[in-house]
């Protein structure tokens, strides 16, 4: 009876190491993802190869996928939309420490007024094959033109952007569209300013009236 009683709690506290945060010792900790929700979509939009539908949950690592005339919006948190535009690859990888969005090709639009639950220590980044944008609470559009060249319009707020190195960053601060572009060539990259393309202040404001917001431009 003693040797079973000693087992048993040999045993528990085996089962304990393993359960306690998801986990054995020694193993690396899983951030806690922050899922987003599928509010709105229109055409051919996949989430990780199916179909998407209204109220789909878009968990850490999702693959999402727009066809020709199709877009796709997703709420965090119920006050941070984003658009993914037609024709765009986005791979979302949301967690608490350190939350990013690799845009591989196409358009994305964004407004996020409530970055608490999506991280905690590291900013918000998205990024493209050129440039990484950190997000402090902001409305935002990027548009990857082509693997060397990305567009980026920090619409209202302000904006850390950089080199997919994390070379030439510098603050941004709009209050009514501020764009640039970055272009890689021979191994460098060249930032220069942009004029307004590719959207407008009606797609920003739909995106804000979508989670009860208002966009405060001003010039």
């Amino acid at each position: 009876m003693k040797k079973l009683f000693f087992y048993l709690i040999l045993l528990f506290f085996v089962v304990f190491s393993v359960t306690a945060g998801g986990q054995t010792e020694g193993s690396a900790a899983v951030p806690q993802s922050v899922d987003g929700t599928v509010e709105y979509f229109d055409g051919n939009v996949t989430v990780d190869g199916v179909q998407a539908d209204f109220g789909m949950k878009v968990g850490y690592g999702a693959i999402v996928k727009t066809g020709a005339d199709s877009y796709c919006e997703i709420v965090f948190d119920s006050k941070n939309i984003f658009r993914i535009m037609e024709s765009t690859v986005a791979e979302i990888r949301l967690n608490v420490e350190a939350p990013e969005i690799q845009i591989e090709k196409g358009a994305f639009a964004a407004l996020f007024t409530k970055l608490e639950k999506l991280t905690s220590n590291e900013s918000l980044k998205v990024r493209t094959q050129t440039t990484v944008a950190s997000i402090r609470g902001t409305a935002f559009f990027v548009k990857v033109l082509d693997p060397e060249t990305t567009y980026v319009c920090l619409c209202n707020g302000e904006l850390d952007l950089a080199e997919d190195d994390g070379s030439n960053a510098g603050t941004y601060s709009s209050g009514h569209h501020t764009a640039v572009y970055f272009k890689e060539a021979d191994g460098e990259t060249e930032v220069t300013d942009a004029p307004m393309l590719y959207h407008n202040d009606e797609d920003m404001d739909s995106l804000a009236k979508h989670i009860g917001e208002k966009i405060n431009w001003y010039y």
